[in-house]
């Protein structure tokens, strides 16, 4: 098995763990391809405890059936079995459980239910940004990113820690 060194990540790394400090947070990482996005939120995420899902070009069903299922997985709560399956309630859900939920590749979730950032938006302001989440969302379409979270026409602006 080859092992790629992980190298010059230090201030990158850094800032996750301040705001991991300082939670709630709300981070979001963006860049082209195979540019270490994915190898740098893995690299903080070792030994926390943490959700990571890498979206797919995928329906908003099966999308939202992944996630369910690897939070089962992760926390081994039959409570997540009789959950309804949409984004909302599984964040609401996770607010208080300590965690880093990492939703790598944002923009096939976005393209799958376009009204995702208006509900983070909403939970945001209401409920989260009382919470214990550290919320990390990672996507390779730059345009797509600086549009739909990063944009002041974006629901999420403004309440992203970096």
């Amino acid at each position: 098995m080859i092992t790629q060194n992980f190298i010059d990540r230090r201030d990158e790394l850094e800032f996750l763990e301040s705001q991991n400090e300082k939670r709630p947070s709300l981070v979001v990482l963006y860049g082209r391809r195979r540019v270490g996005k994915t190898a740098l939120v893995e690299k903080f995420c070792q030994n926390k405890h943490h959700i990571y899902y890498t979206a797919s070009e995928s329906n908003k069903k099966e999308q939202l059936n992944e996630v369910y299922d690897i939070v089962y997985q992760e926390l081994q709560d039959e409570l997540v079995k009789d959950l309804t399956h949409d984004w909302e309630t599984i964040l609401r859900y996770l607010k208080d459980k300590n965690i880093i939920l990492v939703l790598d590749e944002f923009p096939y979730i976005i393209k799958a239910d376009n009204s995702i950032p208006s509900k983070i938006q909403r939970l945001w302001d209401k409920e989260l940004k009382n919470s214990n989440l550290f919320l990390i969302l990672t996507g390779s379409s730059i345009s797509m990113m600086e549009d739909n979270v990063l944009s002041p026409k974006s629901p999420l602006y403004g309440r992203r820690a970096g």
